[in-house]
């Protein structure tokens, strides 16, 4: 049997916002309930629906699968004036697409449990409002569906494409690695960041069944490491300082984007007559403002005077 392990730290009751309901990501529904959807003359009771496309069949993967149909921009095809969910109200919660059902919850499978969190896209999930969920671990069993398998805790984990660890060593370095993400130690979340990848990197070049040892003395990442694989600290010193933008319609393709497949260079390849290159001789277009201070030190360099007109360095 396998188990379920809830972040014991997440908060979560639904607010009822519906801002769930009006995202743009795909709602899958699976063949079973779409043919539920189809015996239901819809436009009867709910006129917004009369007439409407329900659901499509889209391409995912190298497959199709069937997605609810959305109106007036993202919002769900399935969502009522009163901010309620008309499938739920007709048909009932076991009748929503599996995914409305545990959003929002995620479940990460794991070799011995499946991990579950939330999807921060969520506001009451942002402003962890409500009971913790730990405290809600029925409800989420009963919405969350297990992966299939059983428990396995001798199996190895491929750490690189070519190494693979033992699993006990291979959680020790995730929590060892999730550590530097710790908020209260300080620092930017690059910097956090990249202490991770150092420990991971340096992971990558001990012996496997080594690993779970060095964690335990603590040879892993020191602050040389992680400095090493820190970001450039100006963008126009980095070795491609440049940005790319592109167009609207190719986000279909960009989603199926796979390294397997050369990853954006296929796309670009692909599109190489229609790629037009622009020349800039400030390097304020390759800014990452990810942090009020990352924009109060743009404005200091970039921008002065009253008409906050653009200048170089």
């Amino acid at each position: 049997m396998r188990l379920q392990v809830i972040d014991p730290d997440l908060r979560f009751e639904c607010t009822g916002c519906a801002r769930c309901c009006r995202q743009p990501f795909r709602v899958i529904i699976d063949p079973q309930r779409a043919a539920a959807l189809d015996r239901v003359d819809w436009g009867a009771e709910f006129p917004s629906l009369a007439g409407r496309q329900l659901y499509k069949k889209v391409r995912q993967g190298r497959g199709t699968v069937l997605e609810l149909a959305k109106v007036e921009g993202s919002a769900c095809v399935f969502l009522d004036v009163d901010g309620r969910c008309i499938i739920h109200k007709k048909l009932g919660f076991a009748a929503k697409p599996q995914m409305c059902q545990q959003f929002p919850y995620i479940a990460a499978p794991g070799g011995d449990a499946d991990y579950v969190s939330a999807n921060y896209g969520c506001k009451a999930i942002q402003e962890q409002r409500g009971p913790r969920v730990s405290d809600q671990a029925e409800e989420v069993r009963l919405t969350v569906p297990l992966t299939p398998g059983c428990v396995n805790g001798t199996r190895e984990v491929l750490l690189t494409p070519e190494k693979a660890v033992p699993r006990p060593a291979a959680r020790a370095l995730l929590d060892l690695a999730a550590g530097f993400l710790d908020p209260s130690d300080g620092g930017s979340i690059v910097q956090r960041l990249a202490g991770a990848l150092a420990t991971l990197e340096k992971a990558a070049q001990i012996e496997p069944l080594r690993l779970l040892e060095a964690i335990h003395q603590g040879e892993l990442a020191t602050e040389p490491d992680a400095e090493r694989c820190r970001p450039f600290d100006r963008p126009a010193r980095a070795p491609m300082p440049s940005r790319f933008l592109f167009a609207a319609t190719l986000f279909p393709e960009l989603r199926e984007v796979r390294e397997a497949t050369e990853g954006l260079r296929a796309v670009m390849e692909r599109h190489a007559n229609d790629v037009l290159e622009v020349e800039f001789d400030s390097a304020v277009v390759l800014l990452d403002l990810n942090r009020p201070e990352d924009y109060e030190a743009a404005k200091a360099t970039y921008f002065s005077g009253p008409e906050a007109s653009l200048r170089s360095p």
